[in-house]
């Protein structure tokens, strides 16, 4: 089940709006697209918190919401991936977020093997994507080892 809301206008507030969407009703949503709205900092950041609760959610696409790195954002993602291990594909792309706070972002996803995407701006640096490539790889080829049969 998946809901977009793709080039809708939807400004900061409806970040507040969205967040008790999914956080107080029993949602099956497995796909949240908020592309191309005005969310910005303060409504993409609520979006966050409220993602945090969300046992279905697989991927959020939040591309061109013109928001930027600001410290609470970034804490609050890096608390996302942490907290939600279904969530594991993120379109952060066309937003304002810095080598900085993308390197932020980064480093908050060091053991975090469930995430497969994460979408970063393409202004930010070769090195900066080098980075994000490895960490996205370094949870790929490690199997889960279970118990032998009969033990």
């Amino acid at each position: 089940v998946s809901t977009q809301s793709t080039w809708g206008g939807i400004g900061e507030e409806g970040g507040m709006c969205i967040g008790y969407m999914i956080m107080y009703i029993k949602s099956v949503l497995e796909k949240l697209e908020l592309r191309g709205n005005f969310l910005q900092s303060r409504g993409v950041t609520d979006v966050f918190r409220a993602v945090r609760r969300s046992a279905t959610l697989r991927s959020i696409d939040v591309f061109d919401n013109k928001f930027s790195d600001t410290p609470e954002l970034i804490e609050v993602l890096r608390e996302l991936f942490e907290h939600n291990q279904k969530l594991d594909s993120y379109n952060l792309g066309g937003n304002h977020l810095s080598d900085t706070g993308a390197t932020a972002l980064v480093q908050g996803m060091v053991g975090h093997t469930h995430l497969k995407e994460v979408f970063v701006p393409e202004r930010c640096s070769g090195k900066t994507f080098e980075a994000l490539e490895f960490q996205l790889n370094s949870g790929k080829g490690k199997k889960k080892r279970g118990k032998k049969k009969g033990k």
